[in-house]
């Protein structure tokens, strides 16, 4: 019989998959294969640094999510461009050769190059403090994991507040 004194989550299922182990109920009685003394040194080996990292991951994938929503319909193209963008906009002394691409980009509109130039420093604000509250958030909550002690620590933290989104 073994002793199960650590949450089974879904790490520690990978963690028993990978060691060649799986641990199923049963009758409220755990079934584990190859062997009870296989599932139980893959379960004494899962630390609350393995628990912190698991949900750290989870965290790290949130702010994944959040970003990735923020880009969604945003074609890579276009995403490549911003870096040039930014920076011509910052550079700009409103001659058009301060900021060539933007000033193409002015013409083809038919707008003044400045309103290009406001509308990229306006949108690259927007999304710089968008990025710094995601991962100011990802990283207030990851800290805070890896700062807990036991593994019921870990797994009651609750990091669903504080994110901008």
């Amino acid at each position: 019989m073994i002793t199960i004194s650590i949450p089974v989550t879904a790490g520690v299922q990978r963690r028993l998959s990978a060691n060649g182990c799986s641990l199923a109920w049963r009758d409220n009685q755990p079934l584990c294969s190859p062997s009870d003394a296989a599932v139980q040194a893959v379960l004494e080996g899962w630390t609350v640094a393995d628990a912190s990292a698991e949900v750290v991951a989870m965290i790290d994938a949130h702010a994944r999510a959040l970003r990735d929503g923020v880009v969604a319909g945003i074609s890579s193209a276009e995403m490549a461009s911003w870096t040039l963008k930014r920076e011509q906009a910052l550079a700009y002394d409103g001659t058009d050769a301060s900021a060539p691409m933007l000033a193409l980009e002015a013409s083809s509109r038919g707008v003044p190059t400045s309103v290009i130039v406001d509308r990229v420093l306006a949108k690259a604000a927007a999304l710089s403090q968008l990025e710094a509250h995601i991962a100011g958030a990802a990283g207030k909550h990851g800290d805070a994991v890896k700062a807990l002690a036991t593994h019921a620590e870990v797994l009651a933290y609750d990091w669903s507040g504080g994110w901008p989104l």
